[in-house]
């Protein structure tokens, strides 16, 4: 098995206390300190092919089947088969937050509308697992973890070394302060909202003043009043937030969260640009022909390759366009869903029945 290069893999050699050996490199390559020389440096396909032709006259190959159902995750741009890699993260304990968090929706403090989110909150907040928040991205937030600037990274350096050490520090010499190249989890980001919005000081660098929370009994003031949000991104956004305001200002981020059902397509796929089954709510109120449809994947950012898949999915889907339908049907429609189902798979013969 290969820890250090599968998920599952990783696990089992967690339980097991197997060795995780590092096969590739970032590059793609074997790496260079691998225990066969005669394979470093190679490209993984190659790789692979050699290793095959080498343990055969050893008899130790025992051939090869098909994988029965396997997902084989690719690069939704350049499509290169992904290869997984262990690399240094950093990472948020959530135990004590989702406590905290849970305790607020459990005692009422936090309402989820509809009401039986409060048990699937509950039981994801249970099992929670400690968070990964860096990514290796070209954009969003940097990390910042040992200081705010180079020089305070110096400085704590410095206090942390011994007296001749930290000289050579002050001076300048023998200490190079690097920042991690690392970027933050946009959820990450995201969750920090209320902070930022409802903070009230006037002060320019001042937080939003701590509010006792050792009484769970007891109603809390929240800093804003009803968060209104698809129930698909419940734990991505809105957990995230409880969580992370809860923490630093010791208070709810708002006392009533109203979860709506997801909108996709007849088929139950989650609308998107590149699949080209994007129901514009104006376009079945107003109508719309094909042309206007097809102008509007134009008018985007897709690329050649997507736009032309996105264009002969939508001649399929709607080849002559919208009927005009009007407010009133398309509103019928969803209270209709909303009764039925948490998922709105939007279809137009149901609009045009409502009509």
């Amino acid at each position: 098995i290969t820890p250090a290069h599968d998920a599952d893999d990783y696990a089992c050699a967690q339980r097991h206390g197997l060795p995780v050996v590092q096969v590739f490199a970032p590059d793609g390559t074997v790496v260079q300190d691998i225990a066969l020389p005669e394979f470093a440096g190679m490209s993984r396909w190659r790789a692979r092919e050699r290793v095959i032709a080498a343990l055969k006259p050893t008899g130790a190959y025992l051939g090869k089947r098909d994988a029965e159902q396997s997902v084989i995750l690719r690069c939704s741009r350049s499509g290169d088969v992904i290869e997984p890699m262990l690399m240094p993260q950093w990472y948020v304990q959530c135990g004590k937050l989702a406590q905290q968090a849970d305790g607020l929706v459990q005692t009422g403090a936090i309402e989820l509308l509809p009401g039986r989110q409060r048990a699937v909150w509950h039981n994801w907040m249970s099992g929670i697992e400690d968070w990964c928040v860096s990514r290796q991205l070209w954009w969003v937030d940097d990390v910042w973890v040992a200081a705010e600037s180079e020089q305070q990274a110096k400085e704590k350096a410095g206090n942390q070394l011994c007296a001749n050490d930290r000289a050579l520090v002050a001076g300048g010499t023998g200490c190079v302060a690097v920042q991690d190249e690392d970027v933050l989890d946009t959820w990450f980001s995201s969750g920090l909202l209320p902070l930022t919005a409802f903070n009230r000081s006037t002060g320019q660098n001042s937080v939003l003043a701590p509010v006792c929370m050792t009484d769970l009994s007891q109603p809390l003031p929240a800093l804003s009043s009803v968060l209104e949000t698809g129930q698909d991104i419940l734990f991505f956004w809105v957990a995230r937030m409880a969580m992370l305001c809860t923490h630093f200002a010791r208070i709810p981020p708002f006392s009533t969260v109203l979860l709506h059902p997801m909108v996709r397509d007849a088929q139950g796929r989650k609308m998107s640009k590149s699949l080209g089954n994007i129901i514009d709510p104006m376009d079945i109120i107003d109508g719309a022909e094909l042309a206007r449809l097809e102008q509007t994947l134009a008018d985007g950012y897709l690329s050649e390759r997507e736009l032309r898949q996105s264009t002969r999915e939508l001649k399929r889907l709607y080849p002559h366009g919208f009927q005009r339908f009007g407010a009133d049907a398309l509103r019928f429609t969803l209270l209709l869903y909303t009764q039925q189902t948490q998922q709105i798979n939007l279809s137009l013969e149901s609009v045009k029945a409502a009509h």
